[in-house]
């Protein structure tokens, strides 16, 4: 019993215990389900993705409309025109771009 607690007391000492906290992901500066497009369009990093995967949407004439909306709620109003797996392609995108304070 004494050699367990000692060893977890040595595991502890050796900061081995930190490691798993340090190596945590960095959540995604962005993200299609969280951030609101206002946001997304004063970024031109995420405009450039939002341009690339779903062309003519930050051009669209009616994008005002939307600026407090996130992509994944606009994308229940697209009738299709927005798909799953262009937001999966944003988001991945998104997660690439450095974080902005």
């Amino acid at each position: 019993m004494r050699a367990l607690f000692l060893a977890a007391a040595l595991f502890a000492a050796s900061g081995a215990a930190a490691a798993p906290a340090a190596a945590e992901a960095v959540a995604p500066a962005y993200s299609t389900a969280q951030t609101k497009l206002g946001v997304l369009l004063s970024d031109p990093d995420a405009r450039a993705v939002i341009d690339r995967h779903i062309p003519g949407m930050t051009s669209d004439r009616r994008i005002g409309l939307a600026r407090k909306m996130t992509l994944r709620q606009i994308q229940s109003h697209s009738h299709g025109q927005i798909t799953d797996a262009d937001l999966t392609k944003v988001d991945a995108d998104f997660a690439k771009l450095p974080l902005h304070k």
